[in-house]
């Protein structure tokens, strides 16, 4: 595929606008402020927003933190904030668990005495919608302050980056460990398996007078809050919890978390992304056709960062928005796109419904600790076809100028909360100023008051993976598609939990006058990995322009809908398995081997059947059952495939290969005296193995 970097010029996109462009939305200072500095700020599953940060400005070396609903409805707080007590989350990370929990990992260290920065908790909610904290967990293998939390197509979180803050040792104690949430046995896991040799990344070139995080050494895949999104796993099977998206300071690395292996070397994108002079990223919206069938290449827009990674408050901030494009099945990722504009440090990018880009906050200069000409207008950018930018306008101003530490959400209404912001950071000494006011930002297409919402009649809780689905509406303006917006969980300007689908959509019209939209689901959960969404729908106002203005589309306020990719299975405790094979035209020879292997979902070993460990031939159109008992019983939701592996025992295989072709396979699984069918294919072949080895893998 080739790649072209197409370079924009935004004043061109600002010529030309009619008087459409004259709203640019509009802020509301909420009247009750909070009783925190909301410095974290997640959507929790009933629509309301958890935010949490650290205990007191003058306390920071107190092992405890605080947290505090906000309500979207009402805007305003609800509740007064809590103590958690023994755990500061401060410079957390986190992300929705498959569940619909909220997980997090790592804060802030304490002085002197025990550390807060390697304890985990996960938030659920209670019959009332109050969030019950359970750090009642396991500590992680390392501290981990400033990490990132992603969640996988799994729907366990991978805990990556982070360390301990010693800025003697510029920041060295970051480390690469595999560690995350394992949702099906509800329980923390870390991984020491560091050992494994990452690619060679050649030399890194470093801008003099840089302080940087030490991830050029030895096996250092991310530093402090590295912008991280799930891409799709490829169909070759090597990456079934999909690839991640992994960018630390200047350099984008493309990881497969089932395998701990960077599968690319570093690419150079310039400036310093990455904290302390943190950009933002969104993941661009993925469109899914009426089959449920998803795209072959995705793509990330990288937006701002510094100039250079050093503490000083007069170095300016990057001025260009980059798009990189992800094949999947190629597993290669390249910059397809740079837009020049203002230039921004610790912004966030709001990925809004129509699939455009709200961009608020941020500084011109500076740093995180120190920064300086603050951005108070929010920005949109135009995002044509989910592919790059046709050009941005400068929108409202908002009251205040939050510097670091602030944090932005997409509300169910379609809004975006903006709270929190120290202004600047003194150290050890705490924040100068803090920010306890939130602010709401509603966008052009909801502050036109001649323009009238779609309204969401019906839609579904749950879904599930190639699931048919429907949604109905009262407008016969509504466009042909649905789409889905992950719930965001936001900290210093990143979000790996923000994500739209697209789906298009069959139109009907009922005998009411309703709408019905009609939509599938993709059959791959790397694609819409499992959790808590919104769904909107929009109303067409104009076709799809590149211009800017007017407005394309106006959208719904949200319905809530938890998406599933395993919960489907129920939790029977599984005793034994039972695997039938029918050879089909060539046999399996008793000179070869063959094995089938039983993994979970965490890729682990459960159980190995040896075919013909003893010699045996099996005939071609033999019929060959094999079963096996697990030493101990295991859920039914953990179980993810088998592998069917051939060795050849032919010496010269180029001369004389030696095959087997299985024609059926069928896999059956035992709960007390009950059996229940979870694979059975049929085919002509259904695989063929051939050479010196080689394996075949399938899903249950």
């Amino acid at each position: 595929m080739r790649n072209y970097v197409i370079v924009f010029v935004s004043m061109f996109f600002l010529t030309g606008c009619n008087d459409t462009c004259e709203n640019l939305g509009s802020w509301e200072t909420t009247e009750d402020s909070m009783e925190l500095v909301a410095v974290h700020a997640a959507l929790l599953p009933n629509g309301k927003v958890l935010t949490f940060s650290y205990n007191d400005r003058n306390a920071l070396e107190e092992s405890e933190g605080k947290y505090q609903i906000w309500n979207p409805e009402t805007r305003s707080p609800e509740g007064e904030n809590t103590y958690i007590e023994g755990w500061n989350p401060f410079c957390s990370g986190h992300s929705f668990l498959g569940d619909g929990r909220l997980f997090i990992a790592g804060g802030h260290v304490h002085w002197p005495g025990e550390s807060g920065a390697e304890n985990v908790a996960t938030i659920n909610l209670d019959e009332s919608g109050n969030p019950n904290w359970d750090i009642d967990f396991k500590a992680m293998g390392n501290n981990r302050w400033y990490p990132t939390v992603v969640t996988l197509a799994n729907g366990n979180a991978q805990v990556i980056g982070g360390s301990s803050p010693i800025l003697a040792y510029n920041w060295a104690g970051t480390n690469d460990d595999y560690e995350y949430y394992d949702l099906l046995n509800d329980r923390y896991v870390n991984k020491n398996i560091t050992t494994i040799d990452y690619p060679e990344d050649g030399a890194f070139n470093y801008p003099s007078n840089d302080e940087r995080q030490e991830v050029a050494s030895g096996k250092k895949l991310a530093g402090l809050y590295p912008l991280t999104h799930l891409l799709p796993k490829p169909d070759d099977g090597s990456a079934p919890d999909g690839i991640l998206f992994v960018l630390t300071e200047s350099f984008l690395r493309l990881y497969n978390p089932t395998t701990n292996r960077i599968i690319n070397t570093k690419i150079d994108v310039g400036g310093f992304r990455t904290w302390w002079t943190q950009g933002s990223s969104v993941l661009l919206p993925i469109p899914i056709d009426e089959n449920g069938n998803p795209p072959d290449t995705v793509k990330v827009m990288v937006i701002g960062g510094g100039t250079k990674g050093t503490n000083d408050e007069n170095v300016p901030a990057l001025s260009d928005i980059k798009i990189f494009t992800y094949d999947v099945n190629a597993q290669t990722i390249s910059e397809t796109q740079k837009f020049e504009s203002a230039g921004r440090l610790m912004g966030d990018g709001i990925l809004l419904p129509d699939g455009n880009v709200l961009i608020v906050g941020g500084a011109k200069t500076g740093y995180a600790n120190t920064n300086q000409d603050r951005f108070l207008k929010a920005t949109l950018l135009k995002i044509v076809n989910g592919e790059r930018v046709a050009g941005y306008r400068d929108l409202a101003d908002a009251e205040e100028d939050r510097g670091y530490h602030a944090s932005a959400l997409l509300l169910p209404d379609a809004s975006v909360m903006v709270s929190g912001g120290n202004g600047n950071w003194l150290g050890m000494d705490g924040p100068e100023e803090e920010l306890t006011s939130v602010e709401v930002f509603s966008p052009p297409y909801i502050d036109n008051p001649l323009l009238t919402r779609p309204i969401i009649f019906d839609a579904p809780e749950t879904l599930q993976l190639d699931q048919e689905f429907s949604v109905t509406v009262n407008d016969p303006d509504v466009a042909s598609r649905i789409v889905l917006v992950r719930h965001g969980s936001r900290t210093h300007s990143l979000d790996t939990d923000q994500r739209l689908l697209n789906f298009t959509a069959v139109k009907t019209t009922l005998s009411d006058g309703r709408i019905r939209l009609t939509a599938r689901m993709p059959d791959d959960a790397s694609y819409i990995p499992p959790g808590p969404y919104m769904i909107f729908v929009l109303k067409e106002i104009v076709e799809d322009s590149e211009d800017i203005c007017p407005q394309d589309f106006i959208p719904s306020k949200a319905k809530h809908v938890l998406v599933s990719n395993y919960l489907e299975k129920t939790n029977e405790m599984v005793e034994e398995i039972s695997v039938r094979i029918t050879t089909g035209e060539d046999d399996l020879r008793g000179d070869n081997r063959a094995f089938i292997e039983i993994y979970d979902r965490n890729d682990d070993l459960l159980g190995e059947i040896k075919l013909n460990d003893g010699g045996e031939s099996f005939a071609n159109g033999s019929i060959n059952t094999f079963n096996y008992t697990f030493d101990s019983s295991i859920s039914l939701r953990n179980f993810a495939y088998i592998k069917v592996r051939h060795t050849s025992g032919i010496d010269n295989v180029v001369l004389d290969p030696d095959n087997w072709s299985i024609n059926q396979i069928t896999a059956r699984l035992r709960s007390g005296i009950n059996w229940r069918t979870q694979i059975d294919l049929s085919g002509e072949p259904v695989i063929r193995l051939s050479e010196t080895f080689k394996d075949w893998k399938v899903s249950f």
